[in-house]
């Protein structure tokens, strides 16, 4: 889907003469909108990875399925998610204006987590929010990180089936 605001604050953009970049115009109104990109952030990457489990879930075999979990607030907006497989669970939540990713496995009655990532926001000159995990240099946009979510998962659930062997 394509970003209007970021287009129009593209449009409203002027030469700036020092660093003979463009700029946006109003930084105040440009800086607001990127925090309500943020704050949707959860929402939006819900919405990506449900479709994409749809999708996984039609191809997996039935003992590989995936199930998505949201957490709500008293609101009814999503405030997180976890993907569940076998005893592997994925938790998703926003925490200061940041994507805190955890995996945990449960054995022998308590859960132990086997990884985490932060995904940290990207603002640019005209309002665009793109995100930047905390393990390489890329800028990923919602859909590069569902699918990061499912790949990390299914290598636990392997990894975790190979254990248990």
């Amino acid at each position: 889907m394509i970003d209007e605001q970021w287009i129009k604050n593209l449009v409203l953009s002027e030469l700036n003469p020092v660093s003979k970049n463009l700029m946006g115009l109003n930084k105040a109104d440009i800086e607001n909108q990127a925090i309500d990109k943020i704050k949707d952030s959860i929402s939006q990457l819900h919405n990506i990875t449900s479709e994409s489990i749809k999708v996984f879930n039609f191809h997996a075999p039935n003992e590989r399925a995936l199930k998505l979990f949201s957490s709500q607030n008293k609101d009814l907006l999503t405030t997180g998610f976890y993907l569940l497989i076998s005893n592997i669970q994925t938790s998703v939540n926003m925490k200061e204006y940041e994507i805190q990713v955890e995996i945990t496995q449960t054995k022998d009655y308590s859960n132990d987590i086997v990884f985490s990532k932060v995904y940290r926001p990207f603002v640019d000159h005209f309002g665009g929010v793109l995100w930047k995990d905390d393990q390489s240099a890329a800028l990923l946009d919602y859909e590069l990180i569902a699918k990061d979510l499912l790949e990390k998962t299914l290598l636990f659930y392997h990894k975790n089936q190979g254990l248990e062997a």
